[in-house]
């Protein structure tokens, strides 16, 4: 697939008065090797504009969205902005001047860690803790946060609870992309859904899964002197998002087995994480059926 930038999306980043837009609009639209990153979930037509999309970059008090044209088999990234550029979009003047963004490999520099090339165990009974490795999280700006488990204390994800917290500051300051996978809820259960979407998560439900996987997708020009060994982190393991599997709290807790990923291995965990989000039902499309029925 071909991938190009129109002259107006330029602009847009050029004249960007928030450096958080430039950052946030390349790594949602163009992956590592130069291509049209299509994992946009909410992406949907963009009525005004013949083949134009528009996708969510991030919600929140940043609310950055980008406009795109898609014809066939090439992309051409048209507008980038706030929630007000839905408003100024208009049609291309010309596609023709459109700069094309040719594939590419990034090459590894002398002055930044090398990819962690083994991963390690956490647990929750003896160190290394799955618990202290997760509330770590907690001073690192992300680009992205993915839970999946099948079982969820949603008491963890209310705005009173640290790791709640912590998510929603990370969609206001940083306008990370939040979303989480897990098995329907029950009835009880789905005003913290319908909160946690109000605060700028992106919920999704699939009724068979039983897979647990955390991911933490680093914004590693963030980094400090004092974290910068810090990379992108995938967990796998046993533990569900919950006060005993992740032994948060001081709560007696299960005895679970985890393991964090080589760092090579990320982008592979990315793929299957999309994969069940992708076949999964939506948070909106989940309440209009259960009124329905």
């Amino acid at each position: 697939m071909k991938l190009y930038l129109t002259q107006e999306f330029i602009r847009d980043l050029r004249e960007a008065d928030d450096s958080r837009l430039v950052r946030q609009v390349l790594s949602h639209t163009i992956d590592d090797k130069g291509k049209f990153y299509s994992g946009g979930k909410d992406d949907h037509r963009y009525d005004g504009i013949e083949d134009g999309w528009i996708r969510y970059v991030s919600r929140g008090k940043t609310a950055f969205r980008v406009i795109f044209v898609r014809k066939g088999e090439t992309v051409y990234l048209h507008r980038a902005g706030k929630h007000s550029v839905e408003d100024e979009a208009r049609t291309p003047k010309d596609l023709s001047t459109s700069v094309e963004v040719t594939e590419f490999r990034p090459t590894a520099t002398a002055s930044g860690p090398p990819p962690e090339a083994v991963g390690r165990f956490l647990k929750t009974w003896e160190p290394e803790y799955l618990n202290k490795f997760l509330t770590a999280m907690y001073h690192l700006e992300h680009e992205e946060i993915i839970l999946i488990s099948p079982f969820i204390a949603t008491s963890i994800l209310e705005k009173f609870h640290h790791f709640g917290r912590f998510l929603d500051k990370a969609i206001e300051e940083s306008g990370t992309i939040v979303r989480i996978l897990t098995r329907p809820p029950t009835d009880a259960e789905m005003p913290i859904y319908k909160d946690l979407e109000a605060r700028g998560a992106f919920v999704f439900f699939r009724k068979m899964l039983h897979a647990k996987m955390y991911l933490f997708e680093v914004n590693k020009y963030a980094l400090s002197k004092f974290n910068k060994d810090f990379d992108k982190t995938a967990i796998i393991g046993s533990s569900n998002l919950t006060l005993e599997g992740c032994g948060f709290d001081d709560n007696l807790c299960y005895e679970e087995v985890c393991y964090k990923l080589p760092t090579t291995t990320y982008d592979e965990a990315k793929r299957i994480a999309e994969s069940l989000i992708n076949g999964a039902e939506d948070f909106k499309t989940h309440m209009l059926r259960r009124v329905r029925n």
